[in-house]
C-alpha cells in the first residue's frame, strides 16, 4: 500500500487515516514533494521498513525530523529528481510553444523573493513563484 504526503496544494491526511486501514502496519511507500513541513507526517504512517521517496523540496531543505522514527522501524529514504536535462529542455519547449502553461502562484520583485518559501509553507500559494527584475 502506498500514499501520497499530503502538500500545499494536496489534501491533509490524518496517520490514523492512512494506519487504520491497515490494522496500524502503516503504509510501503510515502512520496513527499514537500519536506519541510510534511516531513514527519510523511514518515509517521510508513510500515516497518517502509520507504519514503523524496520528489523535491518545495518548503526547503532542512525538515525537522524524530531521527528514531526513522531507525527504529528500519524506514528507508530514496531521492527520485523529477526530471533529467532533456525533460526540462523538453518542457521548456512546450511552454515556448504555448502548449504547456506552468501555473504561477505569485510574481515578486528581486528583492521581494525571500518571501516565497515562507508562503509555500504557509500554503499561502499554489504554483510557482517568479522573481521579477
Amino acid at each position: 500500500m502506498a500514499a501520497q504526503a499530503p502538500g500545499p496544494a494536496g489534501v491533509r491526511v490524518a496517520v490514523g487515516a492512512v494506519l487504520n486501514p491497515t490494522d496500524g502496519r502503516g503504509v510501503d511507500h510515502v512520496a513527499d514533494t514537500v519536506r519541510r513541513p510534511t516531513w514527519q507526517r510523511s514518515i509517521d504512517p510508513l510500515a516497518i521498513g517502509g520507504r519514503i521517496v523524496v520528489r523535491g523540496a518545495t518548503s526547503g531543505r532542512d525538515p525537522e525530523t524524530d531521527i528514531r522514527s526513522r531507525y527504529q522501524h528500519h524506514r528507508r529514504t530514496r531521492a527520485a529528481p523529477m526530471g533529467n536535462r532533456q525533460n526540462f529542455r523538453d518542457a521548456r519547449s512546450l511552454v515556448a510553444d504555448g502548449e504547456l502553461e506552468p501555473r504561477i502562484g505569485r510574481v515578486l520583485p528581486l528583492d521581494q523573493v525571500a518571501e516565497n518559501p515562507a508562503a509555500i509553507g504557509n500554503r499561502d500559494v499554489i504554483g510557482k513563484g517568479v522573481a521579477r527584475p
